[in-house]
């Protein structure tokens, strides 16, 4: 367990930094990440944008990342997209320059995502973000593009054909298998590399071939179509490229004005909060930590988070299981006083996933209206709370009561949510199931690219089929 003592909180009008490491070198680090999110729309033609709200950015200490780690292999970083906010989490235990590579490989994914850009070919993804997160500002200059030393054998065509490579897929085979991550990431990099350093011709060849192949098309029969040439024939010349040229080239230009300080300021940490917030980063992706129900008992007592404690305690204990003692947490839950909008959308959430799963008909119904009675009691202290909005829009389509409305409140939100597409997509649902096929339809279609839901992903392409959406980078 950690103690707010072994934390420090910073925060900059884009960014929420929780961190392990020295105040120094965390304000170091978002200076530059700073400079790096102004720099980005010059280095690529990524439509770059700052998120509707702030990116939660957790910098820990190499034995609470590798807490985190049980599911991502051998990363040193990782992004996770989600709803309403987008969260990077880093071993900053580095050295400052790897942890700045670490967190600018990760905003790479971050800036694709909050795009709405969808499908890209993983090797396209994962060579850009590699391309771009060396860079550095030196001498008013922004440089980045640079092949690191050492990886000439693991990165030669004969551990990674490119047909091989074209094929792989995010989530799935080299992607994730340990032996094989590493000659993927450095054959997707040499190949980024060798058509935008070495090969400046090849550039928008291979942005179409990522286009086509987001589309749907067959990748060897893409790679043929943009480049006039098997990847047998081209996996020769980036052998050559790798062994003459790669780690000698690089891109540089003037960086031009900036907006060089974040204005950064730390946040005061009250007793048990670095703990809840790193219990919930847990929660998200290593539910079956074995400590979590632990972490969260040991913060009940705590007046400023009793209430996410318990929020957080009774979906530790759902996702175990056990049923019985979740619905104790969120009685404690319930008999607060002054149980806050963040605590109250916890737990809705979690009688909202039990109700899910294969229960009884009758009971589903009590599970889900306890759920939208949280989320009520949310919106009664911020009526404008998106995430309220969002979870009780969608018990609603299953308890029905309603739906007119549910619809009214979502439709009215929308806007000022930045437009986004899940928001989007639920008000669509609403609409299916008052019979409004046709605007269901059109809303659907309009807002499929930019869902980050696997939920209403899901929904969307049982209804229209795979989500196929592309915007030349």
């Amino acid at each position: 367990m950690t103690h707010a003592a072994d934390w420090t909180a910073l925060e900059t009008d884009h960014f929420q930094v929780l961190s392990q490491v020295p105040e120094k070198s965390s304000r170091e680090i978002i200076r530059r990440l700073h400079i790096y999110m102004q720099a980005l729309p010059k280095l690529t033609n990524l439509p770059v944008r700052p998120a509707s709200v702030p990116t939660q950015v957790f910098l820990l200490d190499e034995a609470s990342f590798e807490r985190t780690r049980a599911g991502h292999n051998r990363v040193s970083g990782y992004f996770l997209p989600r709803t309403f906010r987008n969260i990077i989490v880093v071993d900053a235990s580095k050295d400052l320059a790897t942890s700045l590579q670490i967190i600018q490989h990760e905003y790479v994914h971050f800036a694709i995502q909050n795009a709405r850009l969808s499908n890209l070919p993983a090797f396209y993804e994962e060579g850009l973000a590699q391309f771009l997160e060396s860079f550095t500002y030196k001498g008013q200059r922004f440089n980045w593009g640079y092949f690191p030393p050492g990886y000439h054998g693991i990165a030669r065509s004969h551990v990674m054909p490119l047909a091989r490579l074209l094929a792989v897929e995010v989530g799935k085979g080299d992607y994730v298998d340990e032996n094989r991550q590493t000659p993927f990431y450095k054959r997707a990099l040499l190949l980024m590399h060798y058509c935008n350093v070495g090969e400046a011709g090849y550039r928008q060849p291979i942005q179409r071939l990522a286009a086509r192949m987001a589309d749907g098309d067959a990748p060897v029969a893409a790679f043929d179509g943009e480049f006039g040439v098997s990847p047998e024939e081209f996996d020769a010349k980036l052998d050559m490229y790798l062994v003459r040229e790669a780690e000698f080239r690089f891109m540089s230009l003037p960086a031009g004005d900036l907006e060089r300080d974040p204005g950064t300021h730390a946040l005061a940490l009250s007793p048990g909060e670095a703990d809840v917030r790193f219990g919930n980063l847990l929660l998200e992706i290593v539910p079956q930590d074995a400590g979590l129900g632990a972490l969260f008992a040991s913060q009940l007592e705590n007046s400023g988070v009793r209430d996410r404690a318990a929020a957080g305690l009774a979906m530790a204990l759902e996702q175990q299981g056990k049923s019985k003692d979740a619905d104790a947490a969120l009685d404690r839950l319930a008999a607060m006083p002054d149980p806050s909008v963040a605590a109250l959308i916890t737990a809705g959430d979690v009688l909202f996933h039990r109700a899910r799963d294969d229960i009884d008909a009758d009971l589903m119904g009590n599970v889900l209206r306890r759920a939208a009675s949280f989320y009520d009691a949310a919106l009664v202290q911020d009526p404008n709370s998106i995430e309220a909005l969002f979870g009780r829009g969608v018990v609603e389509i299953y308890l029905r009561d309603d739906l007119e409305g549910s619809a009214r409140r979502l439709a009215a939100a929308y806007p000022n949510s930045d437009q986004n597409a899940d928001i989007a997509l639920l008000l669509a649902l609403h609409f299916d199931a008052l019979g409004e096929d046709e605007s269901a339809r059109k809303i659907m279609q309009a807002a499929a690219c930019g869902a980050v839901s696997p939920h209403m992903r899901a929904i969307v392409e049982d209804k229209l089929g795979a989500i196929r959406c592309f915007r030349s980078t």
